[in-house]
């Protein structure tokens, strides 16, 4: 019990800190990636005198981005680890091993 007559309860919680980033963040890389094919794409029409429809070329480029993020994003949720999917600090099962209703349990 503490000085007010309440009993205070603490709960185990995941680190505060986070870990440091191990490389670039995957948004700046395709980022990059997008302003480096339209220099690209700029570079070839002035140095061979193609003609490219800009009104296609800029959404393919931005249509080719967005998937790249898409599927990067799919798979490192695919790599994480179950548990902090989750993003709870117990399992379901630990709740049910306990005995511990949720408040939107029925009692």
């Amino acid at each position: 019990m503490s000085e007010n007559g309440f009993t205070t309860q603490t709960r185990a919680s995941a680190p505060s800190t986070l870990p440091a980033p191990s490389g670039p963040s995957m948004a700046t890389v395709v980022w990059g990636l997008v302003l480096l094919s339209l220099a690209a794409l700029a570079a070839l029409t002035q140095l061979t005198g193609w003609e490219v429809d800009p009104t296609l070329a800029v959404p393919a480029v931005l249509l080719g981005a967005g998937a790249l993020l898409v599927v990067t994003a799919a798979v490192a949720v695919a790599r994480r680890p179950r548990a902090s999917r989750a993003g709870a600090d117990e399992t379901p099962d630990d709740d049910q091993q306990s005995g511990a209703t949720r408040p939107s349990d029925p009692v």
